[in-house]
């Protein structure tokens, strides 16, 4: 048989293999650069036969049409798998904020590991890694840069790229002891606050109220349409990018479409505000016709800071109101699971690591108040 024969057939060969160590399929290809040399590339980590089988399709469609297959993202390199995981599993899913943050999240692991295939990642240059992360850094930081590359190993090992888990055992290291992760009104705070916007009529102030009422957040007060606001209960059903891209989000998490009991006082005041307002939009609260804020989230948080001083209480931020709402039902010994779902939390472990220092707050109360109780029954 002719050499070149032999090469050509080299050159077309692809191959859909099961791996016999991890059960997973992979697809082989050998194929020739843009320079013309020969190469194979490997993709592992396919669950079934038929998922390697349209990969396996779609390299064939590259060769036919001259793509350098050079030029498609290696999956070993660790860089590269986690940007194409934040993409696939993240970016674009909550909103244009937890984006940025995933994004930034991807130059820092491209700068700091390179080309450091998934298989060379150990434990100790994922330390590395952190410690790096937490110079000048608050915990809080370092604790959420530990929570996506972890999530993101753990496909990794599924898909039968690595086969141990480098996060085992890290150890968060940061500069800053802690940056208060939940600062909030007391329940002194919380009332003199609530009665003060109760009695006010003015936009801004009841985009406050809701905000402190509901424990929406503030791209949900934004987001919100007069047709979700019933008698007894609120409807989220869209978030708002008031920041970047000025327009409707699908919401922040997937738990984030939900309906909540308000206050009767809450629907009042918006109706009392929509005979005065809806010739503006008549659809949305706080848009003006063309859907952009009629206040941007600065003016707001300035009329906020405003009313604090006027108050005489601390300064907090408007995203604050919604930590506030929840310590208010957390110190009333409503339920976790149902105060989760009001939040629009992914689940109740979200919620528990959010407010791990009012759960501990809550805790110490009830130490002591068992041992009143036993100290009445001696």
């Amino acid at each position: 048989m002719p050499y070149y024969t032999i090469i050509e057939r080299w050159y077309k060969a692809m191959a859909v293999k099961k791996d016999k160590t991890t059960g997973k399929w992979y697809v082989r290809v050998s194929y020739k650069d843009a320079d013309g040399k020969y190469k194979t590339k490997n993709k592992y980590g396919f669950t079934t036969k038929k998922e390697a089988q349209i990969v396996e399709a779609k390299y064939e469609m590259m060769k036919q049409e001259g793509i350098d297959l050079d030029a498609e993202k290696d999956m070993t390199i660790f860089a590269n798998y986690f940007e194409d995981w934040c993409n696939t599993f993240r970016i674009g899913k909550f909103s244009t904020g937890t984006d940025k943050k995933y994004q930034h999240e991807i130059k820092l692991v491209k700068d700091f590991f390179g080309n450091t295939r998934l298989k060379d990642l150990t434990r100790t240059k994922y330390q590395q890694y952190i410690n790096e992360r937490g110079k000048d850094r608050s915990k809080n930081t370092v604790e959420k840069t530990h929570g996506y590359l972890k999530k993101c190993l753990s496909y990794a090992l599924a898909d039968g790229l690595i086969t141990q888990d480098p996060t085992f055992g890290v150890e968060l290291a940061y500069d800053i002891e802690e940056q208060d992760r939940v600062k909030y009104l007391d329940l002194e705070g919380f009332n003199k606050l609530y009665r003060h916007l109760l009695f006010k009529d003015t936009m801004n102030d009841l985009m406050l109220f809701i905000a402190l009422s509901t424990g929406l957040r503030i791209g949900e007060v934004y987001g919100l349409a007069y047709d979700d606001i019933k008698e007894d209960s609120l409807t989220v059903n869209r978030g708002y990018d008031y920041q970047i891209d000025f327009d409707f989000t699908s919401g922040k998490t997937k738990s984030a479409k939900r309906t909540i009991v308000i206050p009767k006082e809450l629907y009042v005041k918006v109706q009392k505000y929509r005979l005065q307002n809806s010739k503006i939009n008549n659809k949305y609260l706080f848009l003006d016709p063309r859907n952009k804020p009629r206040i941007t989230h600065n003016g707001l948080s300035k009329h906020l800071q405003k009313t604090l001083t006027q108050l005489k209480l601390p300064r907090v931020t408007i995203h604050v109101l919604r930590h506030t709402h929840a310590s208010v039902l957390f110190y009333n010994k409503i339920n976790i699971g149902y105060i989760s779902k009001r939040l629009g939390h992914s689940n109740i472990s979200e919620t528990l690591n959010t407010y791990t220092h009012i759960i501990s707050e809550l805790e110490q109360t009830a130490n002591e108040e068992i041992q009143t109780i036993f100290e009445v029954a001696k």
